[in-house]
């Protein structure tokens, strides 16, 4: 947050325009594209001082500064922690016209739904080892799963292998039967195939 502490009494989209510059561009040009940047960014807090702003705000304010320019690559670190469902929807949407655009962002994070819904490529280091890179859907399919929980007449509970053929059958069977009292299946995803890959999964 260094940058944050001072001129606390600047307004967020005055305080996003002062962190940054003119880019090479006309300064009125160049004043207004920030201005409309980091309120699209920060919503109404744009116009709140500084020193009213959240660890969220703050945050978001950050954000805005590195869009500003709408540079080629961005470097985003957990773009979307200590922020709520509202204000990351806000830095989603933000992103995905960068994208649209034709930017580049580089990030990391340990929100696996940002991965799948954010990323065309994925690099998982684990123990400063890259131990994988592919298309998240890749990763999910190469680690791809079904399960079903099934409690039976008796209250005993079992959990079958849908990908495993005698599973299969033994759950068609038990149906058949009127043995079950319920079956709830389940589809791994994305952040399955992280904890297989990185060797806390599927115990």
């Amino acid at each position: 947050m260094q940058g944050l502490a001072s001129t606390p009494e600047r307004r967020g989209e005055a305080k996003a325009r002062w962190l940054s510059n003119t880019d090479g561009q006309h300064p009125c040009d160049a004043a207004e594209r920030k201005r409309c940047n980091s309120v699209d960014v920060l919503g109404e807090a744009a116009y709140l001082k500084v020193k009213r702003y959240s660890l969220g705000m703050r945050k978001k304010l950050l954000l805005a500064r590195a869009v500003l320019h709408r540079p080629e690559i961005l470097y985003l670190d957990e773009p979307t922690a200590n922020l709520d469902v509202y204000s990351a929807s806000i830095v989603y949407r933000i992103l995905r016209r960068m994208l649209a655009e034709g930017s580049t962002i580089v990030l990391t994070t340990h929100n696996m739904k940002e991965v799948q819904e954010m990323c065309d490529r994925v690099a998982i280091l684990c123990k400063g080892c890259l131990i994988a890179l592919d298309t998240p859907m890749a990763l999910r399919q190469q680690h791809h799963r079904r399960t079903a929980d099934v409690v039976l007449q008796d209250g005993s509970k079992l959990k079958l292998d849908l990908d495993r053929e005698e599973d299969r059958l033994r759950l068609a069977e038990l149906v058949r039967s009127g043995e079950t009292v319920s079956v709830q299946t389940r589809e791994f995803d994305f952040h399955d195939a992280f904890l297989k890959l990185t060797g806390q999964g599927f115990e």
